[in-house]
């Protein structure tokens, strides 16, 4: 039993230290973003194998051009796929502002996602704070967990639940794996915050109980 609860610990720490990889990953390719996005990262608990040679390239690329990102609005948002280090990367173009995947051999994968940004001034007449809506950030999570665990599931044949991790900044120098990437004279530090729009009068509705720079939430799913 005690050699049993040693290898769950084992593994446990494993997929820690692979979503931390992984999520590294994604954030250092978009390094130089200097808005709001969301980031979600995802490893199974059985990891996968997809082979990256011509004719799976050519399906999984088929496949991951051909994906409704945004489900019911027949929006596919990649339009770029190319093979990097023991992963496939997605794209829609070359933009900064661009929806950017990595989908890896082993069926972890991460996504990163611009948020339109709003800003607000708590002040007579200075912006110091920026925010999402909420609908946006919960339909963009929605979205992109299906996408990530399809590509676990369907392409690597990963099973099992899967340690999912969901993290939002105001500009990705604020995330701690690219702060010693990042010029600070180039950031934007606005905090932000998670509010809903007034769309009459285009305004802020405070709900958010303080702002922040950096926030993320961690929980495990079904892969299957």
């Amino acid at each position: 039993m005690a050699t049993a609860y040693r290898a769950r610990y084992t593994a446990a720490v494993s997929r820690d230290e692979r979503l931390t990889d992984v999520e590294s990953d994604i954030v250092l390719s978009v390094v130089e973003r200097t808005t709001p996005h969301l980031i979600v990262a995802l490893v199974p608990e059985m990891p996968g194998e997809m082979p990256i040679n011509a004719s799976t390239f050519e399906r999984c690329r088929t496949e991951i051009l051909g994906t409704e990102l945004h489900l019911g609005q027949g929006d596919r948002l990649f339009g770029h796929v190319t093979a990097g280090a023991r992963r496939l990367i997605a794209q829609k173009d070359q933009g900064i502002q661009a929806v950017r995947a990595g989908l890896h051999r082993d069926g972890s994968a991460a996504i990163v996602l611009p948020l339109r940004r709003h800003q607000s001034k708590v002040r007579e007449s200075e912006v110091d704070l920026q925010f999402a809506e909420p609908g946006e950030v919960v339909d963009k999570r929605l979205c992109a967990l299906p996408f990530l665990a399809g590509h676990a599931r369907d392409q690597t044949a990963a099973s099992g639940t899967a340690v999912v991790k969901t993290v939002l900044v105001n500009d990705i120098g604020s995330h701690p794996d690219a702060l010693i990437h990042t010029v600070a004279e180039y950031r934007d530090p606005l905090p932000m915050t998670v509010d809903p729009l007034h769309r009459g009068t285009g305004r802020r509705l405070p709900t958010s109980t303080q702002p922040c720079e950096y926030t993320y939430f961690r929980s495990h799913r079904a892969a299957r």
